[in-house]
């Protein structure tokens, strides 16, 4: 049997989009700029303070890649959209560990798949590179998304260190995890989909439900009245069509059809599947396989939260017009 070939550190890798690779000591200034953005960033998903970094000449001798210790950054042209640092132990007897910290992607590329491709690309490196059996990391614990994103690809929460440091004078925990490499890492599942009906009526009103909180909206419809607008939809011009992964549903697009274009009215993706990519493949099933049409698409993309309308852009859709809206203020109870 021919061994596979181990490619070296130093190497690019591609993924869907733009390009992976190590960084280098002539990246200092993008990298400190984004790295810099990383601590300013609310809430601090760091505990390092930006006041801390060191300056652009030792960042250059910091980013000189080694073997075992090495700066990682995704490219998308020339601007830098993510980040993250790999490091060995350098002990004789931890030689079998290493460590991940300093993960960041810029938010406008986020919900893409960025972060866990970039995470891929450095445990695959890391598998490849004898004696490492262990890779641990910290995560600050309000980060939700990347403890999702952490234990999709095998990572174990073992402990929590409280107050592990301190920004602005509030103190906050970190969750502390390993991935066995010994283990495989888990691939993610085959996105699927088929085109809804009456019966999912019930499913697709509580993803509408979720739709509408994260968009910050106003007042919300109850369950049965979402259910029922949206069996009259698909009883009229509209159509859904859920996502599944391993026969669960994860996303669903609700659309209308005719003979000018097709309208994209709602989209939506689990909250715990959106780090995974789910949002970037669903919308390419959506051009590629579900419309497949020459015909123009309009997307309705809520301004809040500002990561939707990024997404779309990124995928060559281009604003047309802005909607403006102001809602009526909530009622406030009488004594």
């Amino acid at each position: 049997m021919t061994k596979p070939r181990l490619r070296p550190w130093a190497e690019a890798v591609t993924p869907r989009l733009g390009m992976i690779r190590p960084l280098s000591s002539s990246d200092a200034a993008i990298y400190r700029a984004v790295r810099l953005q990383s601590l300013w960033e609310q809430p601090p998903a760091f505990s390092t303070s930006p006041m801390d970094e060191p300056d652009l000449a030792t960042t250059g001798l910091r980013l000189s890649p080694r073997h075992d210790h090495c700066f990682f950054g995704w490219f998308v042209g020339d601007q830098l959209v993510g980040i993250v640092r790999f490091f060995r132990h350098e002990a004789s007897n931890e030689r079998h560990r290493a460590q991940l910290g300093g993960l960041y992607v810029q938010p406008k590329f986020r919900h893409q798949g960025h972060g866990r491709q970039l995470l891929e690309a450095v445990l695959d490196r890391a598998g490849q590179t004898a004696g490492i059996e262990r890779i641990g990391l910290h995560v600050v614990t309000t980060q939700k998304a990347a403890i999702h994103l952490f234990e999709h690809l095998g990572f174990v929460r073992y402990g929590t260190e409280t107050d592990a440091f301190s920004n602005a004078g509030v103190l906050h925990d970190e969750h502390l995890m390993s991935l066995d490499l010994r283990k495989k890492i888990p691939e993610s599942p085959a996105l699927t989909w088929r085109l809804a009906d009456s019966a999912d009526c019930p499913l697709l009103a509580e993803f509408n439900q979720q739709l509408t909180a994260d968009e910050g909206r106003g007042p919300r419809l109850t369950i049965s009245e979402l259910r029922q607008r949206l069996e009259a939809w698909l009883a009229d011009d509209h159509r859904a069509v859920i996502f599944e992964t391993g026969g669960k549903p994860v996303a669903y697009a609700l659309f209308r059809e005719d003979a000018e274009g097709i309208a994209l009215r709602q989209f939506f993706v689990t909250p715990n599947r959106r780090e995974a990519g789910i949002e970037r493949q669903a919308a390419g099933l959506l051009l590629a396989d579900i419309w497949a049409v020459d015909k123009p698409v309009t997307v309705e993309a809520a301004a809040s939260p500002l990561e939707a309308p990024a997404f779309w852009r990124a995928l060559g859709f281009k604003d047309r017009s802005i909607t403006l809206e102001r809602l009526p203020k909530t009622p406030q109870p009488r004594d």
